[in-house]
């Protein structure tokens, strides 16, 4: 059994921890020796964590550091699910036990606070940005080169299409724009809806 121990900032129904349930999801299915668990760095959202148990990750809560390194040592892999927050770096900046440790990046890392550091590289085993952008920063393509190979690789966050299998296209005179994802300009392109409706189709 190898097991890998999940540690996100905020297990909610957002995008990094849909990725995460879905990735855990689907190599659980490839080979059944993977077994899956998450600690949130924050207060879960019940329903994330009803969500999380259905698809095979098992949620814990520890109750203080000392149980939370426990399951960091007793992991095989530990993998962060990475966004620049309090919460993150007071853990990363913690005493924990010797670890194996993937960082995925779900930031461009292109500009503060959300930055992809040379310092977070280093400290993780294997660094994985989440786009071709994230992955051809500075930070990454300064490294020499046996040692971006060997240490980082670019993973785009995962979907679980099996959410929009059942989903029909319905016929319509008019040009929709469709959108996925939260309704803050802190996470949609400032100018979407201009660029949306400038489109002269």
């Amino acid at each position: 059994m190898i097991k890998v121990l999940h540690i996100i900032d905020f297990l909610c129904l957002g995008g990094a921890a849909r990725s995460m349930i879905a990735i855990s999801k689907y190599s659980s299915r490839l080979d059944e020796q993977f077994q899956h668990q998450v600690i949130s760095l924050k207060e879960a959202d019940t329903s994330a964590v009803e969500l999380a148990e259905l698809e095979g990750i098992k949620f814990i809560d520890p109750v203080d550091v000392i149980a939370r390194n426990q399951l960091i040592a007793e992991a095989d892999l530990v993998h962060l699910h990475y966004w620049n927050n309090p919460q993150m770096f007071s853990f990363l900046h913690s005493e924990l036990p010797p670890i194996r440790l993937i960082i995925w990046f779900h930031v461009s890392g292109d500009s503060a606070p959300q930055v992809i550091t040379r310092d977070l590289i280093n400290y993780s085993d294997f660094a994985i940005p989440c786009n071709p952008h994230s992955y051809d920063l500075p930070v990454v393509r300064q490294l020499a080169p046996d040692i971006r190979q060997k240490k980082v690789g670019m993973i785009y966050d995962a979907a679980d299409f099996e959410r929009v299998q059942n989903i029909q296209p319905k016929p319509h005179d008019t040009f929709n724009v469709g959108y996925m994802g939260a309704l803050a300009f802190s996470k949609m392109h400032s100018e979407y809806i201009s660029m949306s409706a400038k489109a002269k189709l």
